[in-house]
């Protein structure tokens, strides 16, 4: 529902300014809507999603240098006891 602000009560407007922070003006319109509150990313999802953005940078950067074009790209890392990248590149 949008309504005209020169439409609301003296209380009405009081309120929606309160919210908003400042004044309005006759001209303006105004509209309201209530929306489902976000759940939010529980911890391990979040965990997750880091670890497949981090495989993913790794897998490419892999796939597109050589040992020999880039020495910074060594696999495994040291913290990892893995035998390749985690795509399997």
């Amino acid at each position: 529902m949008i309504r005209n602000a020169r439409e609301l009560s003296p209380k009405e407007k009081q309120a929606i300014e309160g919210l908003l922070g400042r004044s309005i003006s006759d001209e303006q319109e105004i509209s309201i809507r209530a929306l489902e509150a976000h759940k939010g990313v529980t911890p391990e999802r979040r965990t997750s999603s880091a670890n497949d953005i981090s495989n993913n940078i790794t897998c490419r950067a892999y796939r597109s240098c050589s040992p020999a074009t880039s020495p910074l790209i060594l696999w495994p890392p040291r913290w990892l006891d893995a035998p390749g990248p985690p795509c399997g590149a």
